[in-house]
């Protein structure tokens, strides 16, 4: 649900432009927060959820990548520092 509200044109992928859109929505907002990331940086959360950076994020992508990066922010700076 959440995917398919910031995936605006349907294609089944989120651009970077979508994304940035939809981050300052305070529901999206929450959601991020509610996994332990912080929303603020898009540009860095975008390129973590991009797996296999090519310059969107599908589905899959979408849900692994919160999972993987979720809880508190040791799991996104870990994240960052590896990427």
């Amino acid at each position: 649900k959440i995917f398919n509200s910031i995936d605006d044109d349907r294609s089944g992928s989120i651009t970077i432009n979508e994304f940035k859109d939809h981050m300052s929505d305070a529901k999206m907002q929450a959601y991020f927060e509610s996994f332990g990331l912080d929303a603020s940086d898009v540009w860095t959360l975008f390129k973590l959820l991009d797996m296999d950076t090519g310059a969107v994020i599908e589905l899959d992508e979408f849900v692994s990548g919160c999972l993987r990066l979720k809880g508190n922010a040791k799991g996104l700076d870990m994240a960052k520092l590896c990427y």
